[in-house]
């Protein structure tokens, strides 16, 4: 418990960490306070917030209750002033709630209820995650029987470093967890010495961390979950968080409706054994699967016939189709070109509208020369046909279009992004709008309220050269017209 009655002072020296009065929670302002804290804990819960954010300021009381019940380590920080330490730790939005390991590990981020009961269970999980002490052949044997996958660090030493980093592994990766002190010579694992990282799976040999590198908690981790699956997955839905949390930057995904022949099934073995680590390979039924398939453009009413072979770059989203021969040494060479960028992507497109009208329908095949031209600043309402939310928009975003129809440098622009792809962008939710200025054809997304007289002064903003990141000019706000209040709520 981190009390002010609790903590010596030479520590708080040492470590140049503040504890606010009445808390028992340290307050870390710098990258410096925050590593030297970690250093000191086996473990920490950190809550990264900002004093402005009403959702901050609702969990502050809950994390200092949790802090109060427990005996683990907990520290704050104020994002908005510890700017590069929010950074390094990669905070997305406050408040952000992680648990932080010793050493070098990713910290691991706390998406349940924001109670004093929830956080201290998860914290207490986080601290106490199960790493089996196996000091006999005999028991890394038992432990390992039976398991799809178990991982084992070999250590002469069960206090050391690598077997200290095992913790965070066992936290983060969810697999069976283990350090041993026995010679793994005597496993028949005979070129081996300690420290030595196994992953024991029931779909192959155990594998074996290179000795040249070095027995991390990043490194044990990648390693596990990159053996933890089979070289040729067998896809389900169950199955699907594996396969995404794998960190594996590339899917090459097989679809089939009929049974697998021999050949194909032992070119794609083949292929995921040389590209354990580089990338997935997976079957998926179409039948089974079919949304899945008409995802990637596969299918009956698709582009692609089936079986078909696609590639998916999990760092943009961007899709491959395969058009060689089925062999192994095909399979790889259509890999390394994916992830170097060799191949052009393939867009699902449904076919092009002969529309007319203030507002303009896109699709995959028409997207780039529509919303890229450098001549016209394009909003752009990506939308699902079956979202209700974009339904009520519909009448505000047409109104929209009509009202912007005489600007010639001005397109109004929807697409129905569950048929049709846009090359390095995918929505994460609907509807999203997007506006795509002359002069920044990444595109600038809108975050304001879905109000037709907003939305055109977002668009006049940009049309103006004012500041349109993400939403309105404050200086620029034109009053709104008699007939522009028709608001929505979403």
């Amino acid at each position: 418990m981190f009390g002010s009655a609790w903590l010596p002072a030479a520590l708080i020296c040492s470590v140049g960490v503040a504890l606010a009065a009445d808390s028992h929670v340290s307050v870390l302002s710098s990258v410096a306070e925050f590593d030297a804290f970690r250093s000191k804990q086996a473990g920490f819960a950190v809550l990264v917030y900002a004093p402005w954010c009403g959702h901050s300021r609702a969990l502050l009381p809950e994390f200092e209750k949790a802090a109060a019940s427990g005996t683990t380590a907990f520290a704050k920080v104020d994002g908005t002033e510890a700017e590069a330490l929010a950074t390094k730790l990669d905070v997305k939005g406050y408040p952000t709630l992680l648990f932080v390991h010793r050493g070098d590990g990713f910290p691991l981020e706390y998406d349940g209820q924001r109670t004093e009961a929830s956080i201290s269970k998860w914290v207490k999980s986080m601290l106490s995650p199960s790493v089996q002490q196996l000091p006999s052949v005999g028991m890394v044997k038992a432990f390992t029987k039976g398991k799809p996958v178990a991982l084992v660090l070999f250590v002469a030493d069960a206090s050391a470093p690598e077997a200290e980093a095992m913790y965070g592994v066992a936290a983060s990766a969810n697999l069976p967890c283990a350090t041993s002190t026995a010679s793994p010579a005597e496993l028949g694992l005979s070129a081996l010495t300690a420290p030595s990282f196994v992953a024991f799976t029931s779909h192959a040999e155990p594998a074996v961390m290179d000795s040249s590198t070095a027995l991390t908690h990043a490194s044990m981790l990648r390693f596990g979950k990159m053996h933890a699956l089979p070289a040729l997955v067998t896809y389900t839905s169950q199955l699907e968080e594996a396969l995404f949390s794998a960190e594996v930057g590339l899917h090459l995904l097989y679809f089939h409706s009929a049974d697998l022949d021999s050949a194909t099934t032992a070119s794609l073995q083949a292929a995921g054994e040389q590209l354990r680590g580089d990338a997935i390979v997976a079957t998926i039924a179409v039948g089974s699967h079919g949304e899945v398939a008409a995802f990637f453009d596969v299918g009956a009413s698709s582009q692609l016939p089936t079986p078909s072979l696609m590639g998916f770059s999990l760092a943009n989203g961007t899709k491959f189709a395969f058009k060689g021969t089925m062999d192994a040494a095909s399979v790889v060479s259509f890999a390394r070109d994916a992830s170097a960028g060799l191949i052009a992507p393939h867009l699902r497109s449904q076919p092009e509208p002969s529309s007319s009208g203030p507002l303009v329908e896109l699709v995959g095949s028409t997207f780039a020369r529509v919303a890229h031209d450098p001549t016209k600043h394009v909003l752009v309402q990506f939308y699902s046909p079956g979202c209700g939310h974009c339904e009520k928009l519909k009448p505000v975003y047409q109104s929209v279009a009509a009202k912007l129809a005489d600007l010639e440098d001005i397109i109004v622009a929807q697409m129905d992004a569950t048929a049709n792809d846009v090359l390095g962008f995918e929505p994460e939710g609907f509807p999203t709008i997007v506006l795509y200025p002359k002069e920044n054809k990444g595109g600038v997304e809108y975050d304001g309220s879905r109000d037709a007289h907003d939305l055109i002064q977002f668009v006049k903003d940009a049309r103006a050269g004012r500041n349109h990141i993400g939403g309105l000019s404050e200086s620029s706000i034109e009053p709104p017209d008699e007939d522009d209040g028709y608001r929505v709520e979403l």
